[in-house]
């Protein structure tokens, strides 16, 4: 299938909040090459919808450097916080699971503030 037609295909998968076509779709036209900054972007959108934390990750550096070879610093930048918000996370589910993993059966307890 014509790439054109697979990213008319995913686009109005994510238009109507299909991440999981939209997931599919847009892989098979990255493996085809050729996706422009903002298809990455969406590509990375479905990809964080579906629980693909690992895969928005890789995406979002693909779209701010696409972006930026562009010379879109405003896109690039709204990558840049995205892709920070997304690191955090992994980082906090990583820190969790490995909590789990070392004290099955407890969950980390939230600590209060210490006062100034």
């Amino acid at each position: 299938m014509a790439p054109s037609t697979i990213l008319d295909r995913a686009r109005r998968a994510l238009a109507e909040r299909g991440w999981a076509e939209a997931l599919e779709l847009l892989g098979e036209a990255d493996a085809e090459g050729g996706l422009e900054a903002a298809d990455l972007e969406a590509y990375d959108d479905a990809a964080w919808w579906m629980g693909q934390l690992g895969l928005a990750i890789e995406l979002r550096e693909r779209a701010f450097a696409a972006y930026t070879a562009a010379g879109d610093r405003r896109r690039a930048a709204g990558i840049a916080l995205a892709l920070a918000n997304t690191t955090a996370i992994a980082s906090s589910l990583r820190a969790r699971a490995a909590y789990r993993w070392r004290y099955p059966g407890s969950a980390p307890r939230a600590r209060a503030p210490e006062r100034l």
